[in-house]
């Protein structure tokens, strides 16, 4: 499929910080957002004598105000160049739980809807006293009626239960412990879009939601600013793919 000539690489994915990349993005050109940033657990003070992880100049222990803002520079550029939906997933947590609030509670009137991931194998509790985090929450964003919950237009759902809680078993991938399971993003697709849309994740990891996009006939595109995570990124997206740098810029 056809990499738009506006996309400044001739991969699909882009190794770099995604709030300067995004701004190079023309307005309402991309159909879906999809994504799962970083959750900012280093601030909570848990981790022992783990070190909080690094993106770039980026960290994952910001204060709350530096993670709200963080958060709030993305959407701010994501709802420019979407043309439908921002699905952003996120985890509440001790070091994220009063930036999240914020950022609902400041884009209230462009939140759609909640869906509800309910983990069928959660992780054990990280400290003693801590309730386990069985559910994460995918924040939809819209340029569509936000406060209409009715979404038009959409793809079939599938063999889905239409409504707000998915149930999907998470798998692990070597070089990255916590990943977007490959079915989440998939459903997203299928659900709220049409073969051939150009679906953009921002915060790509191990490269989930551009696998996805590949097996469902659209066009995916991303930015991972930890070069750490490219070789799991081509691996995973080189599968059956004779060359990744075979893609053509196009005027699309």
């Amino acid at each position: 499929m056809d990499i738009p000539s506006w996309w400044p690489s001739k991969k699909p994915y882009i190794i770099g910080d995604c709030l300067e990349g995004m701004k190079k993005i023309p307005d309402n050109t991309i159909d879906l957002i999809i994504t799962s940033p970083p959750y900012n657990n280093g601030a909570s003070g848990l981790w022992g004598h783990l070190k909080p992880k690094k993106y770039g100049k980026y960290s994952d222990d910001m204060s709350q105000e530096e993670y709200c803002g963080f958060l709030q520079s993305f959407l701010t550029e994501g709802m420019r160049i979407v043309k439908k939906h921002i699905f952003l997933n996120v985890l509440m947590s001790t070091g994220n739980k009063e930036a999240l609030i914020e950022l609902i509670f400041h884009n209230r009137k462009s939140l759609k809807d909640i869906l509800y991931w309910i983990k069928t194998n959660p992780p054990a509790q990280i400290q003693s006293g801590i309730l386990s985090p069985g559910v994460e929450w995918i924040l939809i964003f819209s340029k569509e009626t936000p406060n209409d919950r009715c979404f038009r237009g959409i793809g079939k759902p599938g063999n889905w239960i239409p409504n707000n809680i998915i149930t999907p078993v998470a798998k692990s991938v070597d070089g990255h412990g916590a990943i977007f399971p490959l079915s989440i993003p998939t459903w997203l697709i299928k659900t709220f879009s049409f073969e051939g849309d150009i679906v953009l994740d921002p915060f790509l990891g191990s490269g989930t939601t551009l696998l996805a996009c590949r097996e469902t006939g659209h066009l995916g595109l991303g930015f991972e600013i930890n070069p750490e995570y490219e070789p799991i990124i081509r691996k995973r997206y080189m599968a059956n793919v004779m060359n990744i740098e075979g893609f053509e810029q196009k005027s699309v």
